[in-house]
């Protein structure tokens, strides 16, 4: 069985994290002893404008500003490292502008 994502594209917003995005579409319902809940995709999106590079494995969605300006093949692209803080990631990012 398809997902509502696969059939109808993922319902991206924006989130805290600039340039991250995360699908916010319901994708069902799950049973819990205090009733019912509803499931969500919350599948996570980047836009390598906006980041500075292109995140491996990590899905691309263009922004409304990087949309038309932007070329996927112009970023570098990051691989994530096990084990790194938020402030060795942040710096690493900065250093890419």
């Amino acid at each position: 069985m398809e997902n509502k994502c696969q059939i109808l594209g993922h319902d991206w917003q924006s989130t805290s994290v600039f340039g991250f995005f995360q699908c916010h579409r319901t994708i069902g319902i799950k049973n819990v002893k205090k009733g019912s809940t509803l499931v969500y995709c919350n599948t996570v999106a980047h836009c390598p404008g906006c980041v500075g590079a292109r995140h491996a494995n990590v899905l691309v969605v263009w922004c409304a500003l990087h949309k038309q300006t932007c070329n996927i093949e112009d970023f570098t692209v990051v691989f994530p490292r096990a084990g790194a803080s938020y402030e060795v990631l942040q710096a690493e990012q900065q250093s890419l502008f």
